[in-house]
């Protein structure tokens, strides 16, 4: 019986690293890096057509952003809205006894994302962070992954047929190399015309803003951050580049090209922030 005993102990042993290794190296047909709002819409969304998806997420928490405290929706023309979009906001307005609603609280938005990874059972692995991307033929083949708590991570390696970047920073493709666009593309490239600088009556900065250290001096120099050209109407060139909390990708911090004109320019610089 102690033989027995020791033979089936040793056997187990033996079986142990492959087993651990095996946990470690994930393989499936979808990888969404990122458990932000698209992230878990599309992993659930990849689900439901039958492929097998992992979903990687740095911290503890799902939805991103809607799920973290920007609750008070800015949608302009609700109509607008459909497909699973427009589902999220009414399961939301159910909870509320509305038929819909875009004003909701922080753990409101999680559980009701918390639905969708139920739904679909997805599989979801929490706290890990990419460290590096591995291409062939110019394609993602594979991924490595660190804790984010540190310890040894519980997935070592992705390998995935399609990888989805759903993060805010970004961190997959610029791991991978591989190329992005930032701001808007000048009209010809794709026969486009609502493209390039819009001089338009919102979401611009006002009139009369000076962008001289001083005022009204342009022998002064300009602000740190400020350049001293002026926008080329409808073209790539310039891009205003401001902090958001909607952004995706914002890979370095670009000058900002302010007319000069007035008061005194302010300029806002940081890592999450997108080209516009």
């Amino acid at each position: 019986m102690m033989q027995q005993f020791k033979k089936t102990l040793l056997i187990s042993l033996l079986a142990l690293p492959g087993s651990l290794m095996a946990q470690q190296v994930r393989e499936v047909d979808i990888c969404v890096y990122g458990g932000s709002s698209a992230g878990v819409i599309a992993a659930y969304t990849a689900k439901k057509l039958n492929k097998s998806v992992l979903v990687i997420e740095p911290g503890r928490r799902l939805g991103g952003l809607t799920s973290g405290g920007l609750g008070y929706t800015d949608i302009g023309n609700k109509y607008a809205i459909s497909g699973i979009s427009r589902d999220y906001y009414r399961r939301i307005g159910k909870h509320y006894g509305k038929f819909e609603t875009w004003i909701f609280e922080p753990s409101v938005a999680e559980e009701v994302f918390k639905q969708y990874v139920k739904e679909a059972a997805l599989d979801i692995v929490y706290d890990h962070r990419i460290t590096k991307a591995a291409k062939n033929a110019g394609k993602v083949t594979e991924i490595q992954l660190e804790s984010s708590v540190g310890g040894t991570p519980k997935v070592s390696t992705v390998r995935a047929k399609m990888y989805i970047d759903c993060s805010y920073e970004g961190d997959l493709m610029a791991l991978a190399g591989i190329t992005y666009t930032v701001g808007r593309e000048a009209n010809a490239q794709y026969g486009e015309t609502y493209n390039g600088v819009q001089l338009r009556d919102k979401h611009q900065f006002p009139d009369n803003i000076d962008p001289y250290k001083v005022p009204g001096d342009p022998g002064s120099g300009v602000l740190w951050g400020s350049i001293p050209r002026r926008w080329r109407s409808r073209g790539p060139e310039i891009r205003k580049c401001r902090r958001t909390i909607s952004a995706s990708v914002c890979p370095t911090i670009r000058k900002t090209a302010y007319p000069s004109r007035g008061r005194r320019a302010m300029t806002l610089h940081g890592t999450n922030c997108c080209c516009a």
